[in-house]
Order: structure tokens, then C-alpha cells, then sequence
């Protein structure tokens, strides 16, 4: 009886630290995604976390210049440092207009279909990677190939 409670005490210590809240340094992130060398209006660019970069990665969409600032999962301006898979994705309904950011329809729900190659678009497949450094530095992203 003793061991049994005091497994359940050592447990339960053992268990307070789980869920605190990690402080990340958050490290402001903007760029400018093209595709063919002209500026890619409206596009979702997605930073994926790899390795032991921590965080939940962010996201953005490019203005009518291409230019975009990262926003970390939690809100935040920014990501915290580390390495990166990215993911440029244009989805557009049949109308030509493109989905609001952060519409909460599942692709296989919408409308709208990928209009940028798998190769930037899919997180499986795309060979984009970023590095955040601890201080702010833009970055670039141009694509090449045919829109769909």
C-alpha cells in the first residue's frame, strides 16, 4: 500500500510541470514570394517546424506586391528561431477569387483548387526551407514553373 502511494505521489509531481507554458523568443519575419519574377498576390505561405526547432510554425498571406510578415500560431509577428520546410499555396475558386485567409472549409469541402505546383504547395514534397536567425532578416521565395 505505501509503494502503490507513493507511486501515485511521485506521479503526480512528476506530472505538475506538464503543460507549462514554453517561453519562445519570437524573431519578426517578413519577406517577398514571386513567381516567374513577377510578385505572387494573395498566396499562404506556411513555415512547417523541422528538427528541434520549437513551435507550432506560423503563416502568412503575400500582398498584392508579394510581401508578407509571418505570423506565429499562437499571434504573435513572427517565429521563433530555428529551421523550416515553407509551403506557398494559391488556391483559387472557380470564379477567380481566392478563399478569405484562414477560411475554415476543408479543402475537400471547397470550391477552390490549388492554383501553385506541389513541389512549393505541399508540405510533403516542397523543397523550400527557411532559417530564422535569433535577429530579423527578410527572406525571399521565388518560384518558377506554369500557375495551374
Amino acid at each position: 500500500m505505501k509503494l502503490h502511494l507513493m507511486l501515485c505521489v511521485i506521479s503526480l509531481v512528476s506530472l505538475a510541470g506538464c503543460g507549462e507554458k514554453v517561453d519562445l523568443k519570437i524573431t519578426p519575419v517578413s519577406g517577398i514570394v514571386t513567381l516567374n519574377g513577377q510578385p505572387l498576390a494573395e498566396a499562404d505561405v506556411s513555415a512547417i517546424p523541422t528538427g528541434a526547432t520549437m513551435g507550432l510554425g506560423g503563416g502568412a498571406r503575400s500582398d498584392s506586391k508579394g510581401e508578407f510578415k509571418f505570423t506565429h500560431a499562437r499571434g504573435e509577428a513572427g517565429l521563433p528561431p530555428g529551421e523550416y520546410k515553407v509551403t506557398v499555396s494559391l488556391r483559387k475558386k472557380k470564379d477567380g477569387s481566392v478563399p478569405p485567409p484562414n477560411d475554415p472549409t476543408p479543402p475537400i469541402e471547397s470550391d477552390a483548387t490549388e492554383t501553385i505546383g506541389a513541389q512549393y504547395s505541399d508540405p510533403n514534397q516542397t523543397k523550400l526551407t527557411l532559417t530564422v536567425p535569433p535577429a530579423s532578416t527578410p527572406v525571399e521565395f521565388k518560384l518558377e514553373g506554369a500557375q495551374k
